[in-house]
């Protein structure tokens, strides 16, 4: 008696799936299967693109408002809706200072989102698909070495502070004569 057998699953634009299951689930998924190949040849001739681009309403979506907390990037766009992803998925911003994160342009009619001091780029786009920072773990240590090494650079050309009270590169008050 057959208790398993392998079923292989053939629709039109999907790859062909393999599953094991009982004989009597095999001849229900048989029968379903028919009836999907059919409606996705009837989905195929009625829409043109071969299925309906659900992405549209998306492309639309355009930056209003830009908020950087110390956890979590808040975009509100001009159609009402709140984008809220945390700062984790985008590690520049994360390790950036408060005042770099609040430095930020928004362009391209809102679609882009550019932070220069940080050298960062996201699209609203895909802030709306969830994408993460592509960007490697070796760029970002390298990104982080050279932020260090410019951050002890311009501390070792600051001018000294001067004594109590004084303004950076201030001498302090002329010596008193004796």
């Amino acid at each position: 008696m057959e208790f398993r057998r392998i079923l292989r699953l053939r629709v039109e634009g999907v790859p062909s799936v393999c599953l094991w299951c009982w004989k009597g689930q095999a001849d229900l998924i048989e029968r379903n299967s028919t009836r999907l190949r059919s409606s996705s040849r009837s989905i195929a001739r009625h829409y043109w693109r071969g299925g309906m681009n659900s992405l549209a309403v998306e492309l639309q979506a355009r930056a209003g408002r830009v908020t950087v907390s110390e956890e979590a990037l808040t975009v509100d766009l001009v159609d009402g809706r709140t984008i809220l992803v945390p700062l984790g998925w985008y590690p520049r911003l994360w390790y950036g200072a408060p005042e770099e994160r609040n430095h930020f342009e928004i362009f391209g009619e809102g679609a882009y989102i550019h932070w220069p001091d940080l050298d960062e780029d996201l699209t609203v786009v895909g802030l709306l698909a969830g994408r993460r920072s592509g960007e490697s773990p070796r760029s970002l240590k390298k990104w982080l070495e050279a932020r260090q090494t410019k951050k002890q650079n311009s501390k070792a050309l600051a001018p000294r502070a001067a004594g109590a009270g004084g303004a950076p590169g201030d001498l302090g008050p002329p010596p008193r004569n004796a």
